[in-house]
């Protein structure tokens, strides 16, 4: 039984200490876009976030914060994130297929967690409008949403572990899309083309928004969006041109009924279906060209269809106004990865070497080649609730505070199925390659997790004077894991995250603050330490202190090692979170009667407890 593979939390501490800037001057690439002021010349126009829950001033606002606004997105031409992550500082982004998306701020990111066998949350947050849509079963597939009727992306960078809670460990991404109007009639349609070096056939794009106010308080906004990509990577065998194509199409419904004064509803449906075909990779050495065997029946391909139902209830209380949400959403991506034609020689090469070891029928491939081609099948499907409830002052003066209860429950179901095509007359290697591919463990790769989350959160600020603003928060989860196959995994948290936050305000153009902030990443369960493995370790224990014709001492030193393993496979069934503590000071000025701006920030990050994968000695 080869117990080798683990993933766990180490007792390891990570820091990093880094200076970021960004100037905004004439038209400034992070954020903001130029307005014609007669009376002073141009100027840079006032951006509005509401980062804190609550709509301030950009520059106002204590913070690492970028905001993309409707019309700087717009005249950038961009579809979706992949095409705007470069203009945001202290933002990167790696994606490979429709909804194969892994974000990284601040260096932050999880670089391990996307297989079955090693699931890990994702380190960045992403929202759309005001509902988490983090991916629960590995941080390189998050959402990637349309932009298209998406009134402001914001980036927010450094822990968001008070407001925003899990998966904000290094920052948080939130699409905010535009609410119908009651006010006014609009529509807007954009239609476009695109070639692509390397490729012969042509992209579109269509989007389409129409706003209805159907009475002087109620509105109807719909929005549509179809766009492929044509492909530019060939390949070889079976003989394919520009065979790596996507298609992204979907759209939103929403309503917006402003009943009363102190009453207003709202609520949406969104969806979207992602298709990638072929491979995203060339081969080693060779751009634009993929050389592969293929499945019969496995095209390569990816697909993500995701929809969200969201109802947003908003009451003014005077004292206070009261948001109260709830949200569901269903996600299911499919994944058919094909190995190209140099990995599943090398796979073939190394099997031959290890004959004995791994029982490999085929002869030398170089010589006589054994293996056509080798496609993973994995599909994932998950389904979330969503529940908060906040309360936001409405007082402006010295004291404000938020304070919230959030709930979400997410269902994750996955599983894996490897497929293998031996070469004419070598079909026989087929079931052997399988299942020395396949871990013995057939819970490692199929299952159903369920993850429960309570939490409490509050902010509280207060203006010691015009110049001095004192920001304290924190919010207390509580995490629980059942893996429905083996009802006795799982992991727990209860982690806390605090916030402080001093500003300092010495004139309208200057602003510096110091920030303490952490941020949790949930833990999760190593799958190969399930059910099936302790059941085979106990079996080993048995049939070892059974067996005849060795010597006491031998017995002894296997059993000792047998019960060595079987320790290590139950008290590592499940591993902990890790906990990052950034430290931040920040200045953002505006400069040259206020046609550029200045955010710049200085921050200190320790990262302990870091999820690591790594092996155990067999």
């Amino acid at each position: 039984m080869n117990l080798s593979k683990k993933l766990l939390a180490t007792a390891t501490t990570s820091a990093l200490l880094t200076l970021s800037a960004g100037l905004a001057f004439g038209q400034e690439q992070d954020t903001e876009v130029l307005e014609n002021d007669k009376s002073n010349g141009l100027r840079l126009e006032e951006v509005v976030v509401s980062a804190t829950y609550r709509d301030t001033s950009l520059m106002d606002t204590a913070g690492a914060i970028s905001a993309l606004t409707e019309d700087f997105m717009r005249n950038q031409g961009a579809e979706d994130m992949a095409d705007l992550f470069q203009l945001v500082p202290g933002l990167n982004m790696a994606t490979e297929a429709g909804g194969n998306n892994r974000f990284v701020v601040r260096g932050i990111s999880s670089q391990t967690g996307e297989s079955q066998l090693s699931i890990t949350a994702s380190a960045i947050g992403v929202y759309l409008d005001n509902v988490p849509v983090s991916s629960a079963v590995g941080p390189a597939v998050q959402m990637s949403s349309t932009i298209f009727d998406v009134q402001r992306v914001e980036v927010l960078k450094g822990p968001q572990g008070t407001l925003f809670g899990e998966g904000s460990q290094g920052g948080t991404i939130r699409y905010l899309f535009n609410k119908a109007d009651p006010t006014a009639f609009d529509a807007s349609l954009t239609v476009g083309g695109q070639m692509i070096d390397e490729s012969d056939d042509y992209g579109h794009r269509i989007d389409g928004m129409v706003n209805f106010p159907i009475t002087e308080n109620f509105a109807i906004r719909a929005m549509g969006f179809d766009t492929s990509r044509p492909g530019w990577i060939d390949n070889v065998s079976p003989e394919e041109e520009d065979f790596n194509d996507s298609e992204s199409r979907g759209g939103r419904l929403s309503f917006n009924w402003q009943a009363s004064d102190r009453f207003a509803l709202e609520g949406s449906y969104y969806d979207t279906k992602q298709t990638v075909n072929g491979a995203s990779r060339s081969d080693f050495g060779t751009p634009y060209v993929q050389t592969s065997g293929r499945t019969p029946g496995r095209p390569p391909k990816s697909t993500d269809d995701f929809e969200l139902y969201n109802l947003v209830a908003n009451v003014d209380l005077g004292f206070a106004t009261l948001t109260a949400s709830t949200a569901y959403s269903e996600r299911e991506m499919l994944f058919f990865h094909e190995y190209n034609g140099f990995l599943t020689t090398l796979i073939d090469f190394v099997w031959f070497l290890n004959e004995q070891d791994a029982g490999w029928p085929g002869n030398n491939p170089f010589i006589d080649p054994n293996l056509n081609s080798i496609t993973n099948r994995n599909r994932l499907i998950s389904e979330q609730q969503v529940h908060e409830l906040r309360l936001v002052s409405n007082d402006e003066g010295s004291l404000r505070w938020t304070a919230g209860v959030f709930y979400k429950d997410s269902d994750d179901l996955y599983d894996f199925d490897l497929e293998v095509s031996g070469l004419p007359g070598k079909e026989f290697v087929e079931p052997i390659a399988v299942d020395i591919l396949t871990p013995e463990d057939p819970d490692a790769l199929n299952g159903l997790d369920n993850m429960k989350q309570w939490a409490v959160y509050g902010e509280v600020s207060y203006d010691f004077n015009p110049q001095w603003t004192l920001t304290v928060g924190g919010r207390y989860a509580d995490l629980q894991q059942e893996l429905g196959n083996q009802p006795e995994l799982g992991a727990e948290d209860n982690p806390f995250t605090p916030k402080v936050e001093l500003s300092w305000r010495p004139n309208d153009d200057l602003l510096l603050y110091a920030t303490y902030a952490e941020g949790f990443r949930q833990g999760n369960t190593n799958r190969l330490f399930g059910a099936t493995a302790e059941q085979d370790l106990i079996n080993d224990i048995a049939n070892k202190q059974a067996q005849e014709g060795i010597s006491e001492e031998e017995r002894a030193a296997d059993l000792a090692d047998l019960n060595g393993r079987l320790d290590v496979t139950r008290s590592e069934r499940a591993f902990d979170g890790d906990t990052l503590k950034n430290y931040e000071l920040g200045l953002k000025t505006t400069l040259f009667d206020g046609r550029a701006e200045l955010r710049t920030a200085a921050y200190y990050i320790e990262w302990t407890d870091l999820i690591q994968s790594f092996r155990i000695p067999a």
